[in-house]
């Protein structure tokens, strides 16, 4: 017969073995993530900021050249002035604070990103929209303005919408300098980056 003292030593060690690590936690935290987290990035341009969180409370700046170690990213792009980019963490002094994408070395009118979204339907607007959703809906990619007609292969999604709607595909997208509508009802023309498709794959 086990003794108490072995069975509760037991016990804490069977507990201890499938509480998740730290690291096994942040694993888990970052498969939400849209895009790939990894390597390093360089800091492009001078007095960058640096921010408590994306969009948060200034904590110093980075300057050009300055190399960092990628922790975390956002798993929407988000658009701030002209530039469309994620956010991503990486450590200063000791502090995880965030870096807007677009004035690193991934940002993404460089840097191409692959999306693998369901087909959910073309629509007109102000431009032409291809609309693609991620299998847990949580999160869309919308190509309008800037979208590269020449680029969609064999693939006639608006012609053929039926056929290819609920239909799986890798999307191969950066991001491309464009004049289009500055928006909330205004028809002034700006210049601002939009989501811009490189190519498009069916999966099979």
């Amino acid at each position: 017969m086990i003794s108490k003292s072995v069975f509760f030593l037991m016990l804490i060690l069977l507990i201890s073995c499938n509480e998740p690590t730290e690291e096994q936690t942040t694993i888990s935290q970052n498969q939400e993530t849209a895009q790939e987290v990894n390597h390093q990035l360089t800091v492009i341009g001078h007095n960058i900021n640096l921010l408590t969180a994306p969009n948060g409370q200034p904590f110093g700046q980075a300057q050009d050249g300055e190399v960092y170690e990628v922790l975390d990213a956002t798993s929407n792009f988000e658009t701030i002035g002209r530039e469309t980019d994620f956010w991503y963490q990486v450590e200063k002094m000791g502090e995880k604070v965030w870096i807007f994408g677009a004035f690193t070395s991934k940002n993404l009118n460089d840097n191409a990103q692959v999306f693998q979204g369901i087909y959910s339907g073309s629509e007109w607007g102000d431009y032409f929209h291809l609309n693609f959703r991620a299998e847990n809906d949580e999160f869309y990619m919308d190509f309008g303005e800037g979208a590269n007609y020449n680029n969609y292969g064999d693939y006639d999604l608006e012609k053929d919408e039926a056929k290819y709607k609920g239909k799986t595909f890798n999307i191969t997208w950066k991001v491309l300098m464009t004049e289009t509508y500055a928006g909330e009802g205004s028809m002034d023309l700006v210049e601002r980056e939009v989501p811009y498709i490189v190519d498009l794959a069916l999966v099979e």
